[in-house]
């Protein structure tokens, strides 16, 4: 009643908004990204997008990101008398790159292999290439007889191509040399000439054991005592071929024995020199033993 008369009183209600966030991942730091609901379109270079929204149904989608797709690329949203949850949109990389392995220290015309995944790439030449999207991933080189590398690693692909150095190294194996006849404590040393192009290596001792590691091959050989003392080798020349190896046995003598002699000037093969040889033998498998223990395997892809 307005002064004693009926009145009419207008009420207006206004819709209160809510607030819709759309939650993006997978794209790199600022990247522009946008979305439309109901008609408003918002772009954002953070991972996120808000609009303000009243109760009911509201479509959205999601604009294209060049090189990305976006999962979901459209939907519905609706907004019951509380903001509802985070819409998230899920951007994954349709661009690729060429992942390229380069490998040095195999012969010409070698074969070699590299995997990702469940992908194996082979080649006879120094490059291997496989095609990857941005993201970080495991790798597997496989094993080359006769040679070692790292077998395993990690690469990392962000917007370029990448090259992943590999490095294979002839697998060596133990080399025995045991010498007998020189005062305990005394210098002695050999000098190994490979048939591979310029390998030549000298090694000491002032035990009666050198040992050295040596790739597959033909090597010659050759001893340095003190003066006053002769070198007898059972053979100038050895080979390796994939396993440890007894070396040219060294029969050391006093004075300046006839070619062929020992001390007592027997000939090579005497009591003295099987003596010699089965000291050899021993060590041949305590080096085998140790080598067994401590050989690593690749890791299986």
């Amino acid at each position: 009643m307005v002064g004693g008369s009926p009145g009419t009183v207008q009420l207006y209600f206004t819709a209160v908004p809510f607030a819709v966030t759309f939650q993006e991942s997978g794209l790199p730091a600022a990247t522009n990204w946008s979305v439309n609901v109901s008609g408003e379109l918002r772009h954002s270079m953070t991972d996120e997008i808000n609009f303000s929204e009243t109760s009911g149904d509201h479509s959205f989608t999601v604009g294209t990101v060049n090189g990305y797709a976006a999962m979901p690329t459209s939907g519905s949203v609706t907004v019951a008398s509380a903001p509802p949850a985070d819409v998230v949109i899920a951007f994954s990389s349709t661009l690729t790159f060429r992942a390229t392995f380069h490998e040095s220290g195999l012969p010409s015309g070698r074969g070699w292999s590299v995997g990702i995944g469940s992908q194996f790439q082979s080649s006879l030449t120094s490059n291997v290439t496989l095609v990857e999207p941005n993201g970080t991933f495991g790798y597997v080189i496989q094993a080359v007889s006769g040679y070692t590398t790292t077998y395993s690693g990690y690469l990392n692909v962000s917007g370029h191509d990448v090259v992943v150095p590999v490095r294979f190294l002839p697998q060596t194996y133990p080399v025995i040399v045991v010498a007998l006849g020189l005062p305990n404590g005394t210098n002695w040393s050999i000098t190994v000439t490979g048939s591979l192009a310029g390998f030549n290596a000298t090694y000491d001792s002032n035990g009666s054991v050198i040992i050295v590691y040596l790739p597959n091959g033909t090597y010659s050989f050759s001893v340095r005592v003190p003066a006053g003392f002769t070198a007898i080798l059972s053979s100038p020349t050895f080979t390796v071929a994939g396993t440890a190896v007894t070396g040219p046995a060294v029969r050391i003598s006093s004075g300046n024995p006839a070619h062929g002699g020992t001390s007592s000037g027997a000939p090579w093969g005497s009591a003295l020199d099987w003596g010699l040889l089965g000291l050899a033998v021993l060590a041949f498998a305590v080096v085998g033993l140790l080598a067994a223990r401590g050989r690593s395997r690749p890791p299986r892809p």
